[in-house]
């Protein structure tokens, strides 16, 4: 996949992913779910947006969003959040809700926190039953998340305000990288943990778990 390619190393073409687009647009309805979720994938990635694009296939996988497997799941909806384009689409959140459920005994560790950052990031009303169900797989898995990963579900968590008890597992995960000094904060990640911080100090008033360093 060409469009992959250059989204992979970082090499964006405005000109080579528009002409895409238009024939993307065109032959979407025959567009497999792989087809569709790494070519949104790779317009989010190299941050060319196309709303036309994302708008024709928005409908292609409501229709088709039975043959999702985890992987395509997560990063259509990624790619979604990522240019914050929901609005136009809401049934498209809905519909993939409901798939990630009956399907969440198969997200790992990085489709479960893209899932969970992608509703938290367009604000879109998720259902606590997704939120529930992703953290119980996620439990489960807590060792194969990184730390970008953990920092994303929680700041999810926070965002949604999602029942605080929740996050105690991810917060112990981070404490015990922080005092192993395995624990390698990007500014993107501290800025989320301030916001977890935040939520947890100011708007339930209780002590945070981690340290101020």
């Amino acid at each position: 996949n060409t469009l992959w390619s250059y989204a992979t190393v970082g090499h964006p073409s405005p000109k080579l992913f528009d002409a895409a687009a238009g024939e993307a647009i065109n032959k979407i309805d025959k567009f497999n779910s792989q087809d569709i979720s790494t070519t949104l994938w790779s317009y989010a990635t190299a941050g060319v947006e196309s709303p036309e694009l994302f708008d024709a296939a928005s409908g292609k996988v409501i229709n088709d969003i039975d043959t999702f497997n985890a992987q395509a799941i997560s990063n259509t909806l990624w790619s979604y959040a990522t240019f914050d384009h929901h609005q136009s689409s809401p049934n498209l959140f809905d519909a993939i809700s409901d798939e990630a459920i009956k399907k969440m005994d198969t997200f790992n560790a990085q489709a479960i926190s893209n899932t969970l950052w992608s509703y938290a990031a367009v604000g879109h009303p998720s259902s606590t039953e997704l939120f529930d169900i992703a953290l119980q797989q996620a439990n489960k898995n807590l060792h194969a998340f990184t730390t970008q990963g953990l920092c994303n579900t929680l700041w999810s968590l926070a965002m949604v305000d999602h029942n605080i008890e929740s996050a105690i597992p991810f917060l112990n995960r981070v404490l015990n990288l922080h005092q192993s000094s395995q624990l390698s904060l990007t500014i993107v990640c501290k800025i989320q943990l301030h916001a977890v911080i935040q939520w947890i100090t100011i708007e339930h008033q209780k002590k945070s778990p981690i340290p101020d360093d």
